[in-house]
């Protein structure tokens, strides 16, 4: 029976990086979501970076003999993230005073991709009214020939 309630307290999760697909000039952030078949609560949640990797390690207290459904949601900015591929690994770690409820780990993971945003190409002004006056002088030129024709 105790196996039973320590299977069953997690019962949704997920990894999510907002926004879902970044560009290298947006703020990024991470949240570890999970929803619980019983009583819980986040006591720490710290996040460490080691290149493109991300390590978030969340301690959750469980009370496996109040049922409930809470949702738990930890947030981390991480800031402007350079283009590149980058990992997110969860490490879940499940307490409770209660004996047999807690001492277990759960890990999740995602991967998501930061790219650069599409440049524009852009001239200058001098050879936009350059190419107009070209525009310009080869329609008049157009229109003359036309009108004489």
């Amino acid at each position: 029976m105790l196996g039973l309630i320590l299977v069953s307290t997690v019962s949704n999760g997920a990894v999510v990086v907002i926004p879902s697909n970044p560009l290298s000039t947006q703020a990024v952030q991470i949240q570890v979501v999970n929803q619980y078949t019983s009583a819980a609560s986040i006591t720490s949640a710290t996040i460490l970076r080691n290149g493109n990797q991300f390590v978030i390690n969340q301690t959750v207290d469980l009370v496996c003999l109040l049922p409930a459904a809470p949702i738990l949601t930890s947030y981390f900015d991480v800031g402007v993230l350079q283009a590149g591929t980058y990992q997110v690994i969860a490490q879940i770690q499940h307490t409770s005073s209660l004996p047999g409820c807690g001492g277990f780990t759960t890990n999740q993971s995602a991967n998501f991709t930061v790219v650069d945003p599409v440049s524009v190409p852009m001239g200058n002004f001098l050879s936009y009214l350059a190419v107009a006056c070209l525009l310009a002088f080869f329609g008049m030129r157009r229109l003359m020939s036309a009108k004489w024709v």
